[in-house]
């Protein structure tokens, strides 16, 4: 064999590898977003019930996911609203006093976006959440928040089939 042909095969081998071991091993972590769009309640309901991020963590996470792990979530999303621009302390406050797991459900924030909602500059974050041991998080809640004094402005639950 030669040289470049094992190059060549050791670097196919390791990228599928790779691929292999993100499409089932690694799962998905919240995203967050600034934008400037501004949304009003039935747009809002349309757009963020329909995120893929949904579907992504349903499957991927259950009731049975550790505290540490929705840590991990929130500080994750706190440093990047923080690296984008977005005033964090809100957001983090929220997350953290607002949303904690309680003996009877669990919840992981899946998406966040900065962005107005009917004119005032908002967070609206999206949580995956279930009640029993060892359910999937395939309910999820919209919350929309005040970003600079933290209160709720709206909020919206739905239980997808």
């Amino acid at each position: 064999m030669s040289k470049l042909f094992k190059i060549t095969l050791s670097f196919s081998l390791f990228f599928f590898f790779f691929l292999f071991l993100s499409c089932t091993l690694l799962k998905p972590y919240p995203q967050l977003k600034i934008s400037s769009r501004n949304y009003d309640k039935e747009e809002l309901i349309s757009t963020f019930t329909k995120l893929p991020q949904i579907k992504k963590f349903s499957q991927s996470y259950s009731t049975k996911a550790k505290l540490k792990l929705r840590e991990e979530m929130i500080d994750y999303l706190v440093q990047e609203a923080e690296k984008k621009g977005g005033n964090s302390k809100t957001l983090k406050s929220f997350l953290n006093k607002t949303l904690p797991p309680t003996a009877r459900s669990f919840s992981l924030p899946c998406y966040v976006e900065k962005a107005k909602f009917n004119g005032k500059p908002s967070w609206i974050i999206v949580e995956n959440w279930g009640f029993k041991k060892n359910e999937k998080l395939n309910q999820i809640r919209i919350w929309v928040i005040d970003a600079s004094r933290g209160n709720i402005l709206f909020a919206y639950s739905l239980n997808p089939p």
